[in-house]
């Protein structure tokens, strides 16, 4: 009797089948039951495990210890790719292919574990479509490029990011007067971060000499865990707190932040849903102030720390992102330093950095002057832990003003 591909032991067969694309493997398992116990009910992972590594993706062994689904994150993949293919597909409400982009950002190797210069095999294969919703506004945000919303012009698209970012209403107690949502979960407001980056790219894009400039790294490849300078052996600063940053920040005429919401004297967010006020930023004669501020961190025990509250949740029971399959605790670092700004004026800073469960690396800190604190930060690292591209997010003072930042690890000032 001739022999057939499920004649032969099993072990042999899934070696021939290894050869096979993912989805004509899928397809042969839908030809009797004895193909799909042999493609679904096998004991071990060889056969997803071999059909995963013959395409060009990071390792994710190197990177985890955990068990990896290897057939599940690889038709994620599969179906992920198909849909970004077609120009047809319309991708907005199909949250699992856009969530797989960002686990693929989330998750590729870092540079302790393949060399800084090779680029990660996971990010060059993100094909990114431009698609109104959270989740691709995070992905854009990954990417640390403005993108104008399909259909809007930049001018028009810079317009409303500014008034998006300095509206008041958007910074109160229940996101931390910072880029999250306003529901007290922590949860990033990716949305509000797209915005802010748009902001400061373009008016770096304004300052004289912009083509010197410093900016920080972009792509996703700064996206990286341990991508920043200095970060390929950090021992207990696992965020790569200490050492030289340089921060962008930009701000407006104070007077002025109060009429974005039609509403001069309305601190109490009342009226969170009224119309934005976008004739100020489509006056020509509105500008900003965008200042490059040069910051030297040092760790410091955090029970030293005296003008920043902490996060109300013990340190130790900090956990990573379930998306990154990087569940070892990090306990919470604090931090403080120095602050130069223009015309060589100083002031302390101190803050604090942690892993938010299930949102990523996030930063708060203070600029103390005269031994009070007078602004107030809040920011998300963009991608990994330690990322080349750095943290973004907002200060706010007490006096009502509020602004977007930008800062980045430097080799050294």
């Amino acid at each position: 009797m001739p022999s057939h591909l499920l004649t032969i032991p099993a072990e042999l067969a899934e070696r021939i089948l290894v050869f096979a694309h993912p989805i004509d493997v899928l397809r042969f398992s839908h030809t009797c039951k004895a193909a799909h116990s042999l493609i679904h009910h096998t004991t071990d992972h060889y056969l997803w495990r071999e059909l995963w590594l013959r395409f060009p993706f990071d390792d994710p062994r190197n990177d985890s210890t955990l068990n990896i689904d290897w057939k599940t994150q690889l038709f994620n993949r599969m179906r992920a790719e198909r849909l970004l293919a077609d120009p047809t597909a319309v991708l907005d409400d199909n949250k699992d292919v856009l969530q797989t982009l960002v686990s693929i950002v989330k998750g590729a190797a870092s540079t302790t574990i393949i060399d800084e210069a090779t680029p990660s095999a996971d990010l060059e294969d993100i094909q990114l479509q431009h698609r109104p919703t959270a989740l691709r506004a995070r992905l854009r945000s990954y990417f640390a490029l403005p993108c104008p919303t399909s259909g809007i012009t930049p001018p028009r698209q810079r317009t409303l990011s500014r008034a998006r970012v300095y509206d008041l209403r958007n910074y109160h107690p229940a996101n931390d007067w910072g880029p999250f949502l306003p529901d007290a979960s922590g949860r990033t407001d990716w949305t509000h971060i797209e915005h802010i980056l748009i902001v400061i790219s373009e008016n770096l894009d304004e300052l004289p000499g912009w083509r010197w400039v410093p900016r920080p790294p972009v792509g996703l490849q700064a996206t990286r865990a341990y991508s920043a300078p200095g970060c390929a052996d950090l021992g207990e600063d696992w965020a790569g707190v200490q050492g030289s940053w340089r921060r962008y920040i930009s701000f407006m005429d104070y007077r002025l932040l109060s009429l974005i919401a039609h509403t001069p004297t309305d601190y109490n967010f009342s009226t969170p849903s009224r119309p934005r006020n976008l004739a100020i930023f489509e006056d020509p004669q509105f500008h900003e102030a965008t200042r490059l501020i040069d910051i030297e961190l040092r760790l410091a025990p955090a029970s030293t720390l005296r003008h920043i509250p902490l996060p109300p949740r013990p340190s130790s029971a900090l956990v990573g992102e379930p998306d990154t399959g990087d569940d070892l605790a990090r306990p919470l670092l604090g931090f403080s330093g120095t602050a130069k700004g223009i015309n060589n004026h100083f002031a302390m800073i101190e803050g604090a950095v942690w892993m938010q469960p299930g949102v990523g690396v996030r930063w708060r800190f203070v600029s103390v002057y005269d031994g009070l604190a007078q602004w107030s930060s809040e920011g998300m690292q963009l991608g990994n832990v330690a990322s080349a591209c750095g943290v973004v997010g907002n200060w706010t003072s007490s006096h009502h003003d509020v602004g977007p930042f930008w800062m980045w690890k430097v080799a050294g000032i």
